[in-house]
């Protein structure tokens, strides 16, 4: 609890969010939404999923979400 009181004060009286475009996960929102065609703000010179082909990123994330769920 101490720990949660402690990140609470550090980041303005709000626990952070894992989703809030800040970080690994905004880079990883920003690539997909790029393999998907849709428009992003400064566009990645290249794109990391599937190396921006939208068939081979598709078949990456199903690889990795399904070792992830064979895991558990």
């Amino acid at each position: 609890m101490a720990a949660a009181a402690r990140t609470t004060a550090l980041v303005g009286g709000a626990l952070p969010s894992a989703w809030n475009g800040v970080g690994r996960y905004g880079y990883v929102n920003k690539d997909l939404r790029q393999v998907l065609g849709r428009h992003v703000g400064s566009p990645y010179e290249l794109s990391f999923c599937g190396r921006g082909r939208r068939t081979d990123c598709r078949r990456t994330l199903r690889a990795s979400l399904a070792g992830a769920v064979r895991r558990r």
